[in-house]
């Protein structure tokens, strides 16, 4: 008992460990004595200590236990002896022949290996034992994961060896845990003393394997079969990686690009897939037979970006129905661990080229003379491409460039070619070549501008003519730069004058680029500021350079440079009623004597004694009006209330503050002069009109009360009746050109029902009898110039010249006295005159009696080869002068016979178009002149056929598009006399209705100010608005537009007009000819025998005919609003002959206070100093400024 209470109390610890951690080993480790068996009377000998264990003793153990078996039934224990020491007692044994002899021999026992004497009688026996003081410990430990079977493998070693003695006590079992307590036991295994190689134990053990992948520690520790524990342990550090590699889908390669778009043939391919894996790949094996190759080939795969790219060379034989690809891929990592993927790569052929959908470039998209980026949107739906298969030829802007210039760089589909100029200039084509990775091609050419005209830079303003770096503000310039395609930006170099060292870049529009320069250098400094401009094509102009002054400031100096001098305030009398209605001003002028090199950059006023009379309009009060920097003056807004208007006087004084710079310095300090003054309030009684309004009166009736003014009255009554009548004429020619524009529509209409009922002829008849009423009243007033034309007759046999005869066409030759043909051509000449026509169509002759003296010159442009001034359907003859005057004399023509000259009708110059819409644009004559049967009689000779037309100009006058009534400019310029006399009648009416209105607001105690400022409104219109209105350029664009709107508007009926005029040509000649001999037809009472005289002219014409009247009545309908306010406006027409002068009671008022004031004694002259233009009263009520105090004078704005 006692010895067992020493073995727990040495080995309590490890006792307690043991029994809770390893019962199993501990059972293990108990296991009965193994006996050294012998040959002989010593047949066994067991040596052990406390752990029981067969020659094998611990250090710690008190003693030995010895048992001997000696096969001697009769054995005494004295005579067994062990280590020459009896054994204490022999005891029998299940063999009576065999004694067994124990003894126990206490002693102190050390770490050896022991060979102990045994002897019985004569034998002795060597038998040897262990003391094992140590534990056993392990010579190697490591933890590896076995690739080829996917398994955590503990790989160690273990020694027990005592004293290099080759004995040991033999280890019994090893543990292994994740933790360093050994709480968490992963693995244990025990061993018996066979599985002991010379005290050496080698072992490996499969550990569990982890659930995640990461890196893990793993301990061990061992005990020997005396239960030896290591005290510390041993550790093994590995990554273990559990994870599968994961395997992208595959994807298939065409020349590094990945791509589903595939051509027919055999050609090199990529297979491609990503594999994320952590720790590492030990292999990749894909199937390839469905691509031609091999079942299990091995990847090359490259880590990037932290996955595997993988890939395998495939060439598979590809045909129009390869529709996908097939097959496997397996990967291990080198942990083990592997995942198979099947794929099924659709595919596709490829048969689209690459789309080029635009090309731009990044200045406005034009090429410039300086490095211009030019952009092409390149994309492809199928295999895709290289920006080294993108090529531009830029050769049209740049002959020097290469036609095949690859793109510098593609992103995102689109292309770029940096740094690409221009050589030539104008609108030229660029064009962009784009190729796929099969070859598949694609072009595409655009128009753009290339411009290398640099801009211009015109002038540079300045903010400010004394800058300092102690200004508030920065020194703001202004440039005007000019280019054809317009201004892009601009920038400014400072660095002479500030300390900013980078370009300032402007903000420009429409030209104007603004820049704000701050931080200039605080000395005087005088330097340049150096302004580029960049067009919209990035063409850089020309460096200006402008010299500035930056001035020096000085702030300690108090000035007395300029002779500040202050004067008196005007008005200095005010009407107390006025001033309360409305705001009314008081100048004070402030004058400088100016010095040499001395001026004022600005100056302030500050006033006492005004505050209780000022009111504020949306600005300071008091504040300057006039040259900021020269003489100006000083200006109050003042208006009474109640108690303000009771006082007698506004006293007050103001001082005035001006700054000044004298050569390259600006003074802080102020130049400051004062003023005390006073303004006097006084009453004029309603009703009145006051000194001031009298003299503004007096000074308008004298412009106007001129006896030439009269007669320019009784001038502009003349031409207004006349332009009246004339108003009245142009309806009978709109009404006429309405019926004829209806002629075809009616004549189809009278097929279809000659056709049908057999009317049709009656409704013709009286169709053409209305039209002879309407033609013969308009011909009487407003003939053409073809109506008349000139022969030769009366010759003498003997060839001597005759007279010349006039013939009449409208009576188809009838000769007519002379001066008796001129009657329908004066009341034209008449109407042209006074409506200003020559201001649309220039001048024409003035009469037919010049004929005789202009008759040869029209002889020779009628019959050179020269067609100069000829109209043109004039067909001119093809016989000499000579010629032509020897058959005249030898077939002189009967008046009956005589035939007017063959032309074409002549069209009304109203720009009206089919139906006088200027919609459908189709040209539709007023059938002036000579139409119908007469125009078909007329001989192709050319006998007689001298045309007038030879003598009137044409081509409009840019004028035209102005009416002469409304600017004095355009009736001057084209000599337009009743356009003259009616502006200047429009002048002094406007300077009548100026009186009226002072005169009416004065009575009623109001400011004449509105009147002021709306007359002096109406004179800048009148005077320079007719100048601006003048100007060319504003006229070519305004032409440019309409033209531009015309054709727009016009195009549908353009084209609709040529393909009726195709298909009705024969249809209009009929119309044509079934108008009859009506055409000779002269008086209104002739027109009833059109009817008779026609004849039957419907029959036999086609019925298909029906249809081109068909179209023009639907373009009638179509556009019937746009007829009839052309051709039946009658909204103009006015009868009325009386006008209303507006200077005919305008100064009744002014009069009647004139004679009044004549009557009673003349009042003493109203005190006060001079004024400035425009002092007195003002009133800005509703914006404007005007006067109606004393003090007099006009307004001042």
């Amino acid at each position: 008992m006692d010895k067992q209470i020493r073995f727990l109390t040495g080995k309590a610890f490890f006792m307690i460990l043991l029994v809770l951690t390893m019962p199993l080993f501990f059972c293990t480790a108990m296991q009965s004595v193994t006996a050294v068996q012998f040959a002989g009377t010593i047949r066994e000998v067991k040596i052990y200590g406390e752990a029981g264990i067969d020659q094998v003793l611990d250090e710690t153990d008190t003693g030995i236990n010895v048992e001997i078996l000696v096969a001697d039934p009769d054995v005494d224990p004295n005579d067994v002896l062990f280590q020459s020491e009896p054994m204490e007692n022999c005891i029998d044994t299940t063999d009576p022949n065999v004694k067994k002899c124990v003894a126990y021999f206490q002693r102190p026992l050390s770490e050896d290996r022991i060979i102990a004497d045994v002897s019985y009688g004569t034998i002795t026996l060597g038998v040897p034992y262990v003391i094992d003081g140590n534990a056993p410990r392990f010579t190697s430990f490591s933890v590896t994961k076995s690739v080829a079977e996917g398994k955590l493998v503990a790989n160690f070693a273990v020694t027990d060896e005592v004293k290099d003695t080759g004995s040991c006590a033999g280890v019994s079992g090893i543990e292994i845990a994740t933790d360093p307590d050994f709480t968490d036991i992963v693995e244990q295994r025990s061993y018996t003393p066979a599985d002991i190689d010379d005290c050496m134990l080698t072992d490996s053990i499969e550990l569990p394997q982890p659930s995640s992948s990461g890196d893990y520690t793993y301990y061990a520790r061992t005990y020997d079969r005396l239960l030896h524990l290591q005290l510390g342990q041993t550790v093994s550090t590995l990554y273990v990686d559990v994870d599968l590699p994961l395997i992208s889908d595959p994807v298939l390669l065409y020349q590094g690009a990945e791509s589903v778009y595939v051509m027919p043939g055999t050609r090199d391919y990529e297979l491609k897939v990503e594999i994320d894996e952590n720790y590492g790949l030990h292999e990749v094996l894909a199937d390839l037979t469905d691509f031609g190759g091999q079942a299990d080939v091995n990847g090359s795969c490259t880590k990037v970006s932290g996955l595997f790219d993988c890939r395998w060379d495939v060439r598979p034989t590809i045909t129009d129905t390869t529709s996908s690809f097939s097959g496997s891929i397996k990967a291990v990592d080198l942990e083990g661990n592997s995942q198979t993927k099947t794929f099924t790569i659709d595919v596709q052929n490829d048969n689209q080229a690459p789309e080029i959908s635009s090309i731009t470039t990044d200045t406005n998209d034009m090429i410039g003379g300086y490095e211009t980026t030019v952009m092409a949107a390149v994309t492809d739906a199928g295999v895709g491409y290289k920006e080294e298969d993108i090529l531009a030829d830029f050769t049209a802007v740049n002959p020097s460039l290469d036609s095949r210039l690859p793109a510098d760089e593609c992103v995102d589909d689109v292309c770029y070619w940096y740094g690409v100029t221009a050589t030539r200039e104008g609108v030229k084509t660029i064009t962009i070549f784009a190729t796929d990775l099969y070859g598949q091609s694609e072009s595409r050419s655009e128009s753009i501008t290339a411009d290398i005209t640099k801009p211009m830079i015109t002038d540079v303003t300045q903010s400010t003519a004394y800058p300092t770096a102690s200004d508030p503000t920065p020194l703001v310039f202004s440039i005007n730069a000019t280019d054809e395609n317009g201004i892009e930006t601009a920038y400014l170099d400072s660095t002479e004058v500030s300390t900013i060292t980078d370009p300032v870049e402007g903000t420009c529009d429409q030209g104007m680029c603004v820049f704000a320069v701050a931080d200039l250098i605080t000395s005087s400094t005088v330097g340049d500021v150096r302004f580029v401009a960049v067009d919209k094509a990035g063409n850089p102009s020309e460096i200006l350079s402008y010299a500035i002054q930056v001035f020096e400031t000085d702030i300690d100096t108090v000035p007395n440079e300029i002779g500040l001098v202050v004067g008196d305030p005007s008005p200095q009398k005010l009407d107390r009623k006025i001033a309360t209605l409305t705001p009314t001003k008081v100048f004070v002028p402030v004058t400088f004597q100016h010095q040499p090199l001395v001026a004022v950059r600005a100056k302030t006023a500050v006033c006492e004694g005004l505050a209780p009379f000022l009111v504020q309009l949306g600005g300071d009060n008091p504040y300057f009006v006039g040259a900021e920097l020269d003489d100006s003056y000083l200006v109050f807004d003042i208006l009474l209330d109640e108690a303000t208007s009771k006082l007698d006087r506004i006293d007050f004084n103001c001082s005035i503050y001006s700054l000044v710079a004298r050569e390259t310095t600006v003074y802080s300090n102020p130049e400051i002069d004062n003023i005390t003054a006073s303004i006097e309030l006084y009453n004029i009684p309603v009703g009145e009109l006051g000194d001031n309004v009298m003299n503004k009166l007096g000074d308008i009736e004298k412009s106007v009360d001129k006896n030439w003014w009269e007669w320019i009255g009784y001038a502009e009554q003349l031409f207004e009746g006349l332009r009246k009548i004339c108003k009245l004429i142009d309806v009978v020619k709109n009404i006429y050109t309405a019926v004829e524009a209806m002629k075809p529509i009616v004549y189809a209409a009278s097929l279809a029902l000659e056709e049908i009922s057999g009317t049709g002829q009656a409704l013709w008849d009286s169709f053409l009898t209305l039209e002879c009423h309407i033609r013969v009243a308009k011909e009487s007033l407003w003939p053409n110039d073809t109506q008349y034309y000139y022969t030769e007759s009366g010759y003498e046999q003997a060839g001597g010249t005759g007279d010349f005869t006039i013939l009449d066409s409208l009576t188809g030759g009838k000769s007519v006295a002379e001066g008796e043909e001129d009657i329908g051509g004066f009341i034209r000449r008449v109407c042209a005159f006074v409506m200003c026509n020559q201001c649309n169509r220039g001048f024409g002759i003035t009469g037919v009696e010049k004929f005789s003296t202009m008759f040869d010159d029209m002889i020779k442009k009628a019959t050179s080869d020269s067609k100069e001034g000829m109209t043109p359907t004039q067909k001119l003859p093809t016989e000499t002068e000579e010629e032509y005057r020897q058959r005249l004399r030898d077939n002189p023509p009967a008046e009956e016979e005589a035939q007017p000259p063959e032309q074409e009708p002549e069209e009304e110059d109203d720009g009206k178009g089919l139906f006088g819409l200027g919609i459908l644009g189709l040209a539709v004559s007023d059938m002036e002149g000579i139409t119908g049967a007469a125009a078909d009689e007329v001989s192709d000779t050319g006998q007689g056929k001298i045309d007038l037309n030879l003598l009137k100009p044409v081509g409009e006058q840019f004028e035209s598009h102005f009416n002469p009534r409304d600017n004095w400019l355009v009736a001057l310029n084209c000599l337009c006399l009743p356009g003259l006399i009616h502006n200047a009648y429009k002048y002094r009416q406007m300077q009548c209705i100026h009186a009226r209105c002072i005169s009416d607001s004065a009575k009623a105690g109001f400011s004449t100010a509105p009147c002021d400022i709306e007359h002096k409104v109406k004179e800048c219109v009148f005077w320079y608005g007719a100048l601006f209105e003048f100007i060319p350029g504003w006229l070519l664009a305004e032409q440019i537009a309409r033209t531009a709107r015309d054709i727009i508007r016009e195009l549908p009926g353009r084209l609709i007009s040529a393909g009726r005029d195709t298909l009705c040509w024969e249809f209009d000649q009929q119309v044509k000819a079934a108008e009859g001999p009506y055409m000779k037809v002269e008086k209104l009472e002739k027109c009833s025998e059109v009817a008779s005289t026609s004849g039957d002219l419907l029959s036999g014409r086609p019925l298909w005919h029906i249809a081109c009247g068909a179209i023009d009545l639907a373009m009638l309908i179509y556009s019937w609003d746009k007829f009839v306010e052309n051709y039946f406006n009658f909204e103009d027409i006015d009868f009325d002959f009386s006008m209303d002068d507006q200077c005919k009671d305008a100064f009744d008022d002014y009069h009647a206070a004139r004679d009044a004031a004549a009557a009673a004694a003349p009042p003493a002259a109203a005190e006060g100093s001079s004024v400035p233009a425009g002092a007195g009263q003002m009133n800005q009520t509703g914006g404007g400024a005007g006067y109606a105090g004393g003090g007099g004078g006009a307004t001042y704005t």
